[in-house]
């Protein structure tokens, strides 16, 4: 029976890619992280689930899902002129559903989700591969 480290590899994506590095890890089989993928910081999280949606008052609101805590919503008056600004103020969570209320007058109005941070694991990556 091989009781040594055990390898495995598995890419996961929705378009094309080109590599540059790879990198992989161990999982220990004894010690104090045994059993942890180092890697598992490293799989994509799900796109956000984005929905705007307007009121009987004009008002707006923007929800979108975000287990994770890692995207920002923002926000620019004008889309030619690539001057996106995060969003003032913080949006209400709740159950991992974030969202903004706006009152805006008629104009132009765009909305973007940036991510802020990867979407990490509660062991850092770094204290894994030594």
């Amino acid at each position: 029976m091989n009781h040594g480290p055990q390898a495995a590899v598995r890419f996961v994506f929705t378009d094309k890619i080109f590599f540059s590095r790879i990198r992989y890890g161990i999982i220990r089989p004894c010690g104090p992280f045994t059993g942890i993928n180092p890697l598992e910081a490293c799989k994509p999280s799900e796109p956000p689930t984005l929905s705007i949606h307007r009121n009987e008052s004009g008002q707006i609101n923007v929800r979108w899902t975000d287990e994770a805590g890692t995207f920002q919503l923002e926000s620019t008056r004008d889309i030619t002129a690539d001057a996106w600004a995060p969003f003032p103020g913080d949006p209400t969570v709740n159950e991992g559903v974030s969202s903004v209320s706006i009152t805006i007058a008629k104009t132009t109005f765009s909305v973007s989700l940036k991510r802020i941070k990867a979407d990490r694991r509660d062991t850092p990556l770094g204290s894994l591969l030594r």
